[in-house]
């Protein structure tokens, strides 16, 4: 599985070392911040790798557990599909 960004999908690191995110052609002025693990997330999928090399970089750079990084990987792939930032390629 392949997580990509919506071509209207735009990131920037703010002053703070956040990851803000936003769908340009979205006229509500909505933005997404992600910081720590769920920024580097991000920033992988934004390489088009596949979710398992993915999860398999994460795990290698930080002392996290599988299962619940694969849960909150989950839960962030649905947050940024709700806000319309991404779309999944199976």
């Amino acid at each position: 599985m392949r997580v990509k960004l919506k071509d209207d999908t735009v990131f920037k690191d703010d002053e703070d070392g956040n990851l803000v995110i936003i769908n340009i052609s979205d006229e509500t002025d909505k933005y997404y911040k992600l910081s720590g693990v769920s920024m580097e997330v991000f920033r992988l999928m934004s390489e088009d790798l596949e979710l398992d090399a993915i999860k398999s970089k994460i795990l290698q750079e930080y002392n996290v557990d599988e299962k619940q990084l694969s849960t909150d990987i989950e839960k962030l792939i649905s947050s940024l599909e709700e806000h319309d930032l991404v779309e999944v390629d199976e």
